[in-house]
């Protein structure tokens, strides 16, 4: 890992309090978080997501650091740290909704969902190998359509007009 502070004391660490590292080391996480999210541990993935996230609430100027090192969401497919991204991109919302920003928010959150979406679905039928699956199902779906990824809302269309059809 080319983070340095990081890499030496913050792996399997968790704590009451957020750290706040320089530009330089916000990068380089992003980096590493990026080429290979599963070398940092689950738990440290999802503390980096919930510090991030209340760092950007309390300084508007680090937002597009946060929204840098949240980049591995995409690649992410673990429940723990959905937890914590789908509070990240929900939050978010809340602030940048109101804003001439929100279409390109909308963009990066579509963007971070289309892959773990993809896999996952919003249809229970596309059976999860294990109860993590359905937990992430559960998490990213209604979040994937309020983004408006296409692939959602035609899965919730289908899903609506079966329900309906089966009512007649």
């Amino acid at each position: 890992m080319s983070f340095r502070l990081y890499s030496d004391i913050g792996v399997y660490l968790l704590g009451y309090y957020r750290v706040h590292y320089d530009n330089q080391n916000w990068q380089l996480l992003a980096e590493d978080l990026l080429k290979n999210p599963s070398a940092i541990p689950t738990e440290n993935r999802a503390q980096i997501l919930h510090d991030v996230l209340h760092l950007a609430l309390a300084d508007g100027d680090f937002m597009a650091q946060a929204l840098n090192v949240t980049r591995f969401l995409q690649q992410d497919d673990d429940v723990v740290v959905w937890m914590s991204g789908v509070k990240v991109l929900r939050e978010l919302n809340d602030i940048v909704g109101p804003t001439a920003a929100y279409n390109a928010f909308a963009g990066y959150a579509r963007k971070m969902l289309t892959k773990v979406y993809a896999k996952r679905g919003l249809n229970p039928q596309r059976k999860p190998e294990d109860i993590e699956g359905g937990l992430i199902r559960a998490y990213v779906s209604p979040y994937a359509c309020t983004f408006g990824l296409t692939e959602c809302l035609k899965d919730a269309r289908l899903l609506i007009n079966k329900i309906l059809e089966g009512s007649r």
